[in-house]
């Protein structure tokens, strides 16, 4: 073997196979967990492993050569399509669409020519001619090598067509220049494998020009993952605000799938499995149905279940596009804590602290309400006004305790007389203002008469005995609209009808 056998190969191989093994470690390094930075890699370790099967034949004599070419070369080539397509499929999201079963492993099957080859290697291989051409080992090609060159044209073709729909689907502009990159790396790929596929140019070229178009297109892959990574930093940077914020975050296709949900919301639904149950699971139907219209997402409040608690929630979010998927950016603050707080506190403005019933205000909007259906619905009712009499002398005789115990039990007695529609309210501290929807006069006598007989039974100590008892009562009804239009009508008459 003289020195040009030696260092023509060296020159010819040595350098690409450096540098197809640097843009495989470059490549992953960046992102080893996406699948799109994996397939890359593999994609330039094979042209690597194609280069270094060239280099190993160009050192060894040329009967090794039929062998290598079947079991190394073929076998590379077999899977070097399925991994190209793979990256596509995944790079311009047509992936989404192969809802099959064992994607992607259905993309690889090709591989499986691979222990063909090697079973079939002695009839393969024998086939095969080569000569010796200065330092190289020239294929004698033939119609089966032709037509391999040209479906390999073919393929890489059918590459710019699915590179160029998945541009047409982009919606950003530096989404798109991804795809210019890539459409005019395979394009380059296909013109360079029909100039030097289809010609034997013999010493002093090497043999399989076309392979050197991988150069080409490994090349642009590394820089089309370049800026793919550059649109993944504006994510990245917001990375921590997204795992540090105290609010519940997730992010919602369109169909309800939960792609990404921060601690905050793993924290907040511990008790269900959000990547099972997607946000139906979590917030109900309604919700889904208003991200897959794609309706407005300005702030709102809504329920949410975490297994058997419910969780009240105020909701804001946006629409955003990610590897040209639509999501919602849901973020979720839990106002359960608030909500509790805010009805107290109406609960409190509206009713009496120590009886509970509501208080004059409550009462008269509840009277306004009343008049207004009555106008509508032209129906009748009554408004019967009561007045303790003995409860400042439970107070002297017994202290605040007792005195608050006859007050709270004789409210109550007011309270349980009712039925259903009706309603009673403290209007002072020892008066009472019952609303009767739908009754008469005769009515409300029959009730007040109940009550009395309750209260005048009230021991000091909220207890009942029979005999006389420590409070009396006065009361007086006016009834709508016989007796007046307006609550101030109504309420001035059962006032005067009392007696006060």
């Amino acid at each position: 073997m003289n020195p040009e056998q030696i260092f023509m190969p060296i020159a010819a191989y040595l350098p690409f196979i450096f540098y197809f093994l640097y843009n495989t470690v470059d490549v992953f390094v960046r992102n080893p967990k996406k699948t799109e930075h994996r397939l890359v890699s593999l994609i330039s370790l094979s042209y690597a492993l194609t280069f270094l099967e060239e280099f190993v034949r160009a050192l060894l004599p040329i009967s090794y050569s039929p062998t290598l070419n079947v079991d190394w070369f073929m076998t590379v080539g077999t899977v070097l399509p399925s991994l190209l397509l793979h990256f596509i499929l995944r790079i311009t999201g047509t992936d989404r669409f192969w809802r099959i079963r064992l994607y992607p492993a259905v993309l690889y099957v090709p591989a499986l020519l691979a222990p063909i080859y090697v079973i079939f290697e002695p009839t393969i291989a024998e086939a095969a001619v080569y000569r010796q051409s200065g330092p190289w080992k020239w294929p004698i090609y033939g119609t089966v090598d032709y037509a391999g060159i040209a479906v390999g044209v073919l393929v890489v073709s059918v590459y710019v067509v699915m590179l160029w729909r998945g541009r047409s689907r982009a919606l950003s502009p530096e989404r798109k220049a991804i795809f210019n990159l890539l459409i005019l790396g395979a394009s380059l790929v296909v013109v360079w494998n029909l100039a030097f596929g289809f010609v034997n140019l013999g010493d002093p070229f090497p043999p399989y020009p076309y392979i050197y178009a991988g150069v080409l297109w490994s090349a642009f892959l590394r820089r089309a993952m370049i800026r793919h990574d550059f649109m993944d930093f504006t994510n990245m940077r917001y990375e921590k605000l997204f795992n540090m914020t105290p609010d519940a975050i997730l992010l919602v296709a369109r169909n309800g799938r939960i792609k990404e949900a921060n601690p905050a919301a793993r924290r907040l639904f511990n008790q269900i499995p959000l990547s099972r149950v997607g946000l139906a699971g979590a917030a109900g139907d309604e919700l889904v149905g208003r991200i897959d219209a794609r309706l407005s997402l300005e702030p709102f409040e809504t329920t949410l279940r975490n297994g058997t608690e419910t969780i009240y929630a105020l909701v804001n979010g946006d629409y955003v596009t990610i590897d040209e998927e639509l999501f919602a950016y849901l973020i979720m603050r839990d106002i359960t804590k608030e909500k509790a707080d805010a009805e107290r506190y109406r609960y409190q403005a509206e009713h009496d602290s120590l009886t509970g019933l509501p208080n004059r205000p409550a009462l008269e909007r509840r009277l306004a309400a009343m008049l207004a259906s009555a106008r509508e619905e032209n129906r009748r009712f009554a408004v019967v006004y009561l007045k303790l009499s003995g409860l400042s002398k439970a107070y002297a005789r017994g202290g605040l305790a007792a005195g608050d115990r006859l007050r709270v039990r004789a409210a109550g007695i007011v309270e349980e007389a009712l039925a259903a529609g009706d309603f009673a309210g403290q209007f002072g501290s020892e008066d009472f203002c019952v609303l009767l929807w739908q009754k008469e006069e005769h009515d409300a006598r029959e009730l007040l008469e109940s009550i009395g007989r309750r209260l005048a039974r009230l021991q000091p100590d909220g207890g009942t005995e029979e005999g006389r008892g420590t409070l009396g009562l006065a009361c007086g009804i006016a009834i709508y609209p016989s007796h007046g239009q307006d609550a101030e009508a109504l309420l001035s008459l059962a006032i005067g009808r009392a007696g006060l």
